[in-house]
């Protein structure tokens, strides 16, 4: 997905978990320059508070980039179903609109991987 954003002369702005196979996936597709926050790590298991600790945390985070370049959020599958509100299989990528509001319209998914 990065060498096709760098094909394009896309520079997104990336937000990922904290979670060292996030990062590292963010690192290679996208280089160093990535924003995160210790509340946006997997929620599977999380309470809650902690689930919405991160929806606040991630909605704030894409929402303060929102309009200035694509914004590429690198997280864990249940994470990004909070979010999207839709069920998404292993190597998916979900492609979304950030509504003023904050909600996310689903419109594309990519399979990547299998």
């Amino acid at each position: 997905m990065g060498e096709l954003f760098a094909a394009r002369g896309i520079v997104p702005v990336v937000v990922t978990s904290p979670m060292c196979r996030c990062r590292d996936t963010a690192q290679i597709a996208f280089g160093g320059k990535f924003a995160t926050d210790p509340e946006l790590r997997e929620i599977a298991a999380a309470d809650g508070a902690r689930a919405q600790a991160f929806e606040r945390t991630a909605l704030a985070m894409i929402a303060a980039q929102r309009g200035k370049a694509p914004v590429v959020f690198v997280s864990h599958q249940p994470n990004i179903e909070r979010l999207t509100l839709e069920s998404i299989r292993k190597g998916e990528a979900v492609v979304a609109r950030v509504g003023e509001q904050g909600d996310f319209e689903v419109i594309g998914r990519m399979v990547l991987a299998e």
